[in-house]
């Protein structure tokens, strides 16, 4: 499959363009499918159309918004944009998000649309609030530990404890994008930044703290 990747990028056809990514899914051949997929005439409008399409392959559509960086970066920053506020999937909004910052690192100076973003982390913002509302309720009557042995004999506090799980894994994941939206927002390592607030030292997360307050503008600072 290597040689035939190889092949499609020299010739660069577009009716090449849906094979190339089919390939993408595939860890050994997703660096020559995106070589070849990025000198193809047509291939960014190709695979913006792929990444609408709710159900195309997972496995595939992670892969589409990373595979976009390799083009014009303001054409590339637009086309991931607009995906960013219709996307459903959270893994592949966080690829987006991903995708996003690694433009703005390889351009510093790259115009991204602020009110979008302002729009997306306003609505990361609420969400993760919902779902910190969400595990307070679940863990009012347990303290947030319910004992192993008492999982094993109910069916019905097993059910709670994987809830439980779930709810904080997805607030953790909205927190974590919300990090990354304030990372294009206002230009800093935010990525840093939260493994500083996540820090078991003291310090580190007072320091991690003091650096939000002061660049985050009020009101999304106070929230």
């Amino acid at each position: 499959r290597l040689e035939v990747a190889s092949a499609m990028c020299a010739r660069r056809r577009p009716q090449y363009l849906p094979v190339l990514v089919g390939m993408l899914n595939r860890h050994e051949l997703r660096s020559s499918a995106r070589d070849a997929i990025a000198v193809i005439p047509g291939a960014i409008e190709f695979i913006d159309e792929v990444l609408k399409q709710r159900d195309f392959a997972r496995d595939v559509r992670v892969h589409l918004p990373r595979t976009l960086v390799l083009f014009e970066p303001g054409v590339a920053a637009k086309k991931l944009l607009g995906h960013l506020i219709t996307e459903k999937d959270g893994a592949v909004r966080f690829k987006i998000l991903r995708a996003l910052i690694k433009l703005r690192r390889q351009h510093p100076k790259l115009s991204l649309d602020e009110a979008l973003l302002r729009r997306a982390a306003e609505t990361t913002l609420d969400h993760a609030e919902e779902l910190r509302r969400w595990k307070v309720g679940l863990t009012a009557t347990t303290g947030g530990v319910i004992p192993q042995s008492v999982v094993k004999l109910d069916p019905m506090q097993a059910a709670h404890h994987l809830l439980v799980d779930l709810v904080r894994d997805k607030e953790q994941h909205a927190t974590q994008r919300l990090f990354m939206l304030l990372d294009l927002l206002y230009s800093e390592d935010f990525e840093d930044i939260e493994r500083g607030l996540r820090s078991k030292k003291p310090k580190t997360r007072a320091s991690s703290l003091e650096l939000v307050e002061n660049i985050v503008q009020p009101p999304r600072r106070t929230r």
